[in-house]
């Protein structure tokens, strides 16, 4: 950079999207919270910085960034990459015989590199000039019908995919696809988990088609197309977003996905390279251990939790890892495709028959997932662990888990109940005894593959005052079996409310509201599902809730304190 600078290339790709980026930007602008006008202030009080308008930063950046020459950014490089105030900092790993490398060493090694002779940067382009060298031979749409409650329209395709789409303007200039299948992970023998986790970790890496992830950038440039996939534990699915003005790509993409996945050897010889490297550099900190240790303890002997080791990355298979993705995005008909955005149906339509419909079916083969079991640590477990630590602290976790007969409301109490405690413990164990920073609780309702309820509860503090903070924690949860005070209640319910109310704002709402009908065959939109349970619960209500869930539930406590 130094010695020949950027290429054009290299300029004029950066800001094609830095425009692109600030109109997309401008166009979803939404209100300006209370926090942002705070730092704002804050920078003009302390630093004099100016607060523009939205509309003057705009305006300014689309006038400027066209501009910017290519000497100027060069310049800005040897600005800021020279000798002066220079530091280096060496981190590795504390142990016996390994010796650090000296700021002789160092300074040497760049030295003798500066000396060097270094060609100029190349900025090969992609000789193609699109995602796919000709147009697939496409489907058509042999069905449609209305899904009323959502003002959508179903398309059945001929190679027997389903399309979900909904016109949904609240983000302007926005459109997103989910395409969702059951089976993931669960489908798949113990032995075969190594693969798909080298697909997961080192996947993003091969590119796709014919690209590579460098040239398939620079293929993009000025394009908002983008898309991803995930293999989870019981489902597979492909996502992908754009503007409308990119529609093409982006059904380009998700049809590529299926269709042209890209593979690399060497690059997975040499992700496994380094994942092998990284193994034998891992520091233990008290992090990593508290970390190792729960894992462990939550296997509980289950053979399909594999620890990060050399036996994980040694059963790693290059050509398995191809076939699973290649076996779990194969059958087009065994997803649902859910289109959501600020796009026409008559634009969507065509481009749905081109690429979806293009993509190889079997619609005599449908799958679902397995159940692998349950192997949470049954009844009531404590473990109090000593962890070697520098800055001494202790770490407290409750987790617990209850099988439960599914209701929309107890999903719902489940969300009440997580967020009384959550005031309870801010104020009774934050800010009355000043114990901890604070008591963090999540829970959960999972209905696959049977319906579950969970909640975590968690905290830091000093060591000395670990088992009593403890002690309060495990009061709160008995008195919310018998006494919820309505305050607290009345508190939630409005919160709620009004999040729910804000998050119809949201293409990703109605993502998932269809995907749940579609899922569950229950409407999200009809006051049973959430509005109706939320007005007219009861302090006994949660009582009662509270009561089913902790009866006869798994606990498990853990407890990491400084080693003595």
């Amino acid at each position: 950079m130094i010695n020949h600078g950027f290429t054009q290339g290299e300029l004029e790709r950066l800001k094609t999207n830095m425009l692109v980026t600030i109109e997309n930007q401008h166009k979803n602008e939404i209100i300006t919270n209370s926090d942002s006008y705070c730092k704002k202030i804050k920078g003009a009080y302390l630093n004099h910085s100016p607060i523009p308008s939205s509309e003057f930063s705009y305006q300014f950046t689309k006038a400027i960034i066209p501009t910017i020459t290519l000497d100027e950014v060069s310049a800005e490089a040897s600005r800021y990459l020279s000798e002066v105030n220079r530091v280096y900092t060496v981190i590795g790993p504390e142990k016996e015989g390994i010796e650090f490398i000296t700021i002789e060493e160092i300074e040497q090694i760049i030295a003798k590199l500066q000396a060097k002779e270094l060609n100029p940067y190349v900025d090969n382009a992609p000789e193609a000039t699109s995602l796919l060298s000709e147009k697939p031979k496409g489907g058509k749409v042999v069905n449609e019908k209305k899904i009323e409650p959502f003002d959508a329209i179903e398309w059945t395709l001929s190679n027997g995919a389903k399309v979900v789409y909904r016109f949904a303007d609240y983000q302007k200039g926005k459109v997103a696809l989910k395409a969702i299948s059951y089976g993931g992970s669960s489908l798949y023998a113990s032995e075969d988990l190594p693969s798909m986790g080298a697909l997961q970790s080192f996947s993003k890496s091969f590119g796709i088609g014919e690209f590579t992830p460098s040239e398939y950038k620079k293929l993009m440039t000025g394009n908002t197309a983008g898309s991803a996939y995930k293999i989870g534990g019981y489902t597979e699915a492909v996502s992908a977003a754009c503007n409308p003005n990119d529609i093409e790509s982006m059904m380009q993409l998700v049809y590529m996905r299926f269709e042209k996945p890209r593979f690399d050897k060497e690059e997975y010889d040499r992700n496994l390279k380094r994942s092998y490297e990284a193994l034998h550099r891992k520091v233990e900190t008290a992090k990593t251990i508290m970390k190792d240790t729960l894992s462990t303890i939550l296997a509980n002997g289950n053979p399909r939790a594999f620890s990060f080791n050399q036996q994980y990355l040694d059963q790693m298979d290059y050509k398995r890892m191809e076939a699973i993705y290649r076996e779990r995005f194969s059958n087009a008909a065994d997803f649902i495709f859910f289109i959501v955005g600020d796009i026409q149906a008559n634009t969507v339509k065509p481009l749905v028959e081109q690429y979806i419909g293009a993509i190889s079916s079997n619609p005599e083969q449908k799958e679902k997932w397995d159940d692998n079991g349950n192997y949470f640590p049954t009844g009531k477990n404590a473990h109090q662990i000593e962890v070697p630590m520098e800055e001494p602290k202790a770490t407290v976790m409750l987790k617990i888990r209850n099988a439960a007969k599914y209701s929309r409301e107890i999903v719902v109490y489940q969300t009440i109940l997580k967020s009384i405690l959550q005031l309870r413990f801010t104020e009774n164990i934050r800010e009355k005894e000043g114990g901890t920073y604070g008591v963090g609780v999540r829970t959960s309702a999972t209905s696959i593959p049977k319906t579950r309820l969970s909640m975590d509860i968690s905290f830091d503090c000093d060591p000395a005052k670990a088992d009593y903070l403890k002690k309060l924690v495990y009061k709160e949860l008995e008195e919310i079996q018998k006494n919820v005070l309505p305050s607290d209640l009345k508190k939630v319910v409005l919160n709620m409310q009004k999040n729910n109310e804000h998050s119809r704002e949201y293409n990703s709402y109605w993502m998932t509201a269809l995907q749940i009908f579609y899922d569950t065959h229950e409407n999200v939109l009809k006051p049973s599902y959430y509005n109706k349970i939320i007005e007219e619960v009861t302090t006994k209500d949660i009582e009662k809730a509270a009561r089913n869930f902790f009866k006869k539930a798994d606990e498990l406590e853990v407890v990491f304190i400084p080693q003595k």
